[in-house]
């Protein structure tokens, strides 16, 4: 660790495949003075890999347990001896207490200051001057894969609506579009907010009972639709809300999965 005036600094690696929550964590640590200096910001299992392999380890290491690529056990499972580790994670009650058991602690997202700080407060007096203990994260693997076959989709999205950093949580999301090649979120409510995924990785992270891309920049939730008018050869105009200003068709490629997923 290094020292800053008389506080040493917490060389940490950040492993994070969310731009804005790497953003809010990274304004935090200025904001709180925590300390925290970012040797490495990765954001895929396999550059974390590959990164831990060629370079000293940090003293803390910030990890999203559920990564583009992979979960973030395979980086640890990689790393022997491992690092003290602080999660986050949108996972809910269902497994927090293995977090707490095998990690310097772990946050929810969206990152709440008052928690990031304890987190930070509790690796200085517990870990910073301690050898960490080994852990085998076998036991929280199996935790998070038993709360992944009940549910595998996300419980809430970042995005953001001009300079600031929002959430929605997935079940008030009423459809998802591509405008000027940026995808939104549209909300029951109207709120509208841009974020850094492509549509076909929002369709692995949504739950596809509920959520369904009629065509190639648009993807909406079931309960949207407010009513379906045919429409030229077969195909079908949808009236959601939302209203949208233009008019939403089921591409003629997927009217038959299209009516398949609605009426079931």
């Amino acid at each position: 660790m290094k020292m800053d005036n008389a506080k040493p600094t917490i060389q940490t690696a950040l492993v994070e495949d969310e731009p804005y929550a790497r953003a809010v964590l990274k304004r935090l640590n200025t904001e709180l003075n925590l300390g925290l200096e970012w040797v490495a910001e990765l954001d895929s299992v396999q550059g974390a890999v590959h990164w831990f392999e060629h370079h000293p380890k940090p003293d803390l290491l910030i990890l999203d347990i559920q990564l583009s690529d992979g979960l973030g056990f395979e980086i640890l499972e990689s790393m022997r001896p491992t690092v003290p580790v602080l999660f986050t994670t949108a996972y809910d009650q269902f497994v927090l207490r293995a977090f707490k058991e095998y990690s310097v602690d772990y946050l929810l997202k969206p990152v709440d200051p008052q928690g990031l700080q304890q987190a930070i407060h509790k690796f200085r007096t517990a870990f910073q001057h301690n050898a960490p203990p080994t852990r085998d994260f076998s036991a929280l693997f199996d935790a998070v894969m038993n709360q992944m076959g009940a549910q595998t989709t996300r419980r809430r999205i970042l995005g953001k609506l001009g300079n600031k950093v929002l959430h929605m949580n997935t079940d008030q999301i009423a459809y998802a579009y591509i405008e000027d090649e940026v995808v939104f979120l549209r909300s029951r409510t109207g709120e509208k907010m841009s974020v850094d995924y492509r549509l076909d990785q929002l369709e692995d992270l949504l739950d596809a009972r509920q959520f369904f891309r009629i065509n190639r920049g648009f993807m909406l939730h079931a309960d949207s639709i407010q009513k379906m008018e045919r429409y030229g050869s077969g195909q079908w105009l949808l009236h959601l809300n939302p209203p949208t200003p233009d008019r939403i068709l089921v591409s003629r490629g997927r009217v038959k999965e299209f009516e398949v997923w609605f009426d079931r």
